[in-house]
């Protein structure tokens, strides 16, 4: 039905130094946000890694990349090939491109095309970026976004990138935005569904951009002693049976805890729900 993702979020604290860009108000320009994390695994080292745990495709933070030079981002490239992993997709959590503001607009387009060619060298097949974190209810913002999107669409097209957004952030929190975004995008941009960003009338909204989904995030929600929900897990996977989708499917944990443990326990609830048990 599907394959096996790992989205590297939930390795945020083995994977090493996290260097995140923000924007700068004040200065009108992008800074850059350095979180020491520990590095149990480098990057490189990371495909083979995911090759003997039995998984075949990575979508990776640019956060986590501790280089961007040409030679490193090769030796990336190299290391997913010879493992047989598929690099799925580069997920940049920074952008604002539904922002009011032209400069911040323009320095961000920038910033993404600067990232859509590092995802080339890196033998990346997509590229996720977040539609924006203007109010839900902003329609020009919406519409300035897909502006941007298209734009960087037609960029990645040369390079054999697909754009993506998902349900993410504010100005897409919820599917009637999503589908309304991806329309005004003309085909040109793929989408992301989350399990775990919808925050009202969750199992509906689900329902509703599952079936557009070409990559999926099986995000664990958690309780509150810190343990997987697993009524929620096995709800929303469901949904996606239902919606028949066949795309890699992208564990994400972010809670605290061995990641590989809870990983692997997401793995087999998951595939109790796509192979369930014949009953005697």
């Amino acid at each position: 039905m599907a394959f096996w993702s790992i989205n590297t979020f939930s390795l945020e604290s083995e994977l090493g130094t996290l260097t995140m860009t923000e924007w700068d108000e004040a200065g009108k320009q992008l800074r850059t946000k350095v979180e020491q994390q520990p590095e149990v695994l480098s990057l490189l080292n990371l495909p083979a890694t995911l090759k003997e745990k039995g998984y075949t495709a990575a979508e990776v933070s640019y956060s986590q990349f501790p280089q961007t030079d040409t030679l490193y981002v090769e030796q990336l490239r190299t290391a997913f090939q010879q493992a047989g992993v598929d690099f799925a997709s580069l997920l940049l959590d920074y952008a604002d491109l539904s922002s009011v503001d032209p400069v911040r607009r323009a320095a961000d387009l920038e910033w993404c095309r600067t990232w859509l060619d590092i995802a080339a060298k890196a033998g990346a097949h997509r590229v996720r970026i977040a539609a924006g974190e203007s109010f839900a209810n902003d329609e020009a913002a919406l519409k300035r976004s897909a502006e941007g999107f298209v734009e960087l669409s037609n960029y990645a097209a040369g390079l054999g990138i697909r754009i993506m957004t998902e349900n993410l952030d504010e100005l897409l929190s919820t599917s009637e935005n999503c589908r309304y975004f991806l329309d005004l995008c003309d085909a040109k941009v793929g989408f992301t569904a989350d399990f775990g960003n919808f925050e009202e009338d969750k199992y509906r909204q689900l329902a509703d951009v599952l079936p557009l989904a070409e990559t999926v995030h099986v995000k664990a929600a958690l309780n509150d002693n810190g343990t997987i929900d697993t009524a929620d897990f096995r709800r929303c996977m469901k949904l996606l049976v239902d919606a028949g989708f066949r795309g890699p499917l992208s564990l994400t944990y972010l809670g605290d805890g061995e990641p590989w443990e809870h990983l692997d326990q997401m793995r087999t609830l998951a595939e109790e729900v796509i192979h369930p048990p014949v009953q005697a």
